[in-house]
């Protein structure tokens, strides 16, 4: 269930926040064109090399399979995320507490009932959010510009043990390269993403491994030896902390996306609709290369 207090805190909170990285990041980035790839979802596609006929570069840009697939899941998250609730959470707790006072048991049955319902709702979301490809991807981008590092345009989410030129898997790239990686230059990201995503309940939920009893979350993957799976239970407030952040994360990258389209679109209005940006060729060497603004389309595109 989304709360309208919880929400408009996580926006306090973060938008401005997303405001201040984005300035930061159009200021630190190594290249002026590199924010553009991360919005552009910049890729190496090496099946592109054995394509017959023209000499084409595998260096794409576009949604590509991970952005096709995101699309797909912002269709049902942006449905769930409209459904905020006029009552606050403390509110929501008030009335169940009523309810058990007056020992209203059917009633308070119901409450809790269709609350864990939701709850089923949200771990799916949590997982279309914290296992897309896309979103990771994003993240990732954005960190290393916030660093001043190129755009990475290998970057490859593990799929195997077999994988041998991956960035890493997941919960590594998001707990190492994204969450560690950025609290030198914000805080608030760095415990927002702790608040947010905890492996063990991604891995509980991905395996449909827990069972939900009296408002909480029975994780059944608790692990004596690996500090990451101590969890026995996870009461439902504070699921609603992680959910909220987690969905406000995923609002703030919408955002940074918008922001990022709107000021190259800017930039183009008065460079003849032409933006540079730095492309590996076929030998890894980086090249410039223009890649056009079209305003009636408002998208991007490599200039051929």
């Amino acid at each position: 269930m989304l709360f309208i207090d919880q929400v408009r805190a996580q926006d306090a909170l973060l938008s401005p926040e997303f405001e201040r990285l984005f300035s930061l990041a159009v200021e630190n980035q190594s290249h002026p064109g590199d924010l553009l790839l991360v919005l552009e979802n910049g890729a190496y596609q090496p099946e592109v090399l054995d394509f017959p006929g023209e000499n084409l570069s595998p260096y794409v840009i576009g949604p590509g399979a991970d952005g096709l697939a995101y699309n797909t899941h912002y269709q049902f998250i942006n449905l769930y995320r409209q459904r905020v609730y006029a009552t606050t959470h403390s509110e929501y707790l008030a009335e169940i507490e009523a309810l058990v006072q007056a020992q209203n048991w059917p009633e308070r049955d119901k409450l809790e009932e269709a609350e864990a319902i939701s709850v089923q709702l949200e771990t799916l979301i949590y997982l279309k959010v914290w296992e897309s490809d896309f979103v990771i991807k994003r993240l990732y981008e954005f960190v290393r510009v916030l660093f001043g590092e190129s755009f990475e345009w290998r970057f490859k989410v593990s799929e195997s043990a077999r994988d041998r030129d991956a960035t890493g898997v997941r919960h590594e790239i998001i707990r190492l390269q994204i969450r560690d990686k950025v609290r030198p230059i914000s805080e608030i990201l760095y415990t927002s993403i702790v608040t947010a995503y905890k492996t063990q309940i991604r891995n509980s939920i991905a395996h449909s491994n827990y069972s939900i009893m009296s408002r909480n979350i029975h994780p059944n993957n608790y692990v004596a030896t690996d500090p990451a799976s101590q969890l026995y239970n996870l009461p439902f407030d504070d699921w609603i902390d992680m959910f909220h952040t987690t969905l406000a994360v995923y609002n703030e990258l919408i955002g940074l996306g918008n922001k990022i389209r709107r000021h190259y679109a800017t930039l183009a209005a008065i460079q003849n609709n032409e933006i540079q940006v730095l492309v590996p060729d076929r030998n890894g060497q980086l090249q410039s290369r223009i890649i056009m603004y079209r305003p009636e389309w408002d998208d991007f595109t490599y200039r051929h």
